[in-house]
């Protein structure tokens, strides 16, 4: 009996999966005693300023305003920004103005050492927030 054509590139493919799964599984830093928070340097939470009142704008339409709760809503803003959310018990009077608990930040696809990332205000507020953003700055961020 003949083998299907294509079985014996099967196998080459079978086995050069398996040297790759074995090398993704010895990296340079699974070397005992390896601590990649060894280099920690906590930060202080900037960004955590007292909560602006709200304040009506006339700079947006009510479609716009609608929009945006919207958007807030469907990304879950305020289970980072709102302080008090990352440990289970949100703030309300300080909805989306920053959290004073950080979020522990490393990626794999860049060339960066972990740290701790504090959500920043995302109120209108002039100074501490969002206030002087151009609408092309926030659409950048959000996407």
């Amino acid at each position: 009996m003949s083998k299907p054509p294509l079985a014996a590139p099967r196998h080459w493919v079978i086995a050069l999966m398996s040297i790759v799964f074995a090398g993704c599984g010895t990296s340079s830093q699974a070397v005992e005693g390896y601590n990649p928070l060894a280099d920690f340097e906590e930060l202080d939470p900037a960004s955590i300023f007292a909560t602006p009142e709200p304040q009506p704008s006339s700079d947006y339409t009510t479609e716009q305003l609608t929009r945006g709760r919207y958007l807030v809503g469907l990304l879950g803003c305020g289970s980072c920004h709102t302080d008090g959310a990352l440990v289970g018990d949100p703030n309300p009077a300080r909805l989306l103005a920053g959290s004073s608990t950080g979020i522990a930040y490393t990626s794999a696809f860049r060339n960066s050492t972990p740290g701790i990332v504090y959500p920043a205000n995302l109120t209108p507020d002039m100074e501490t927030g969002l206030g002087s953003w151009t609408m092309e700055r926030l659409i950048t961020m959000i996407r």
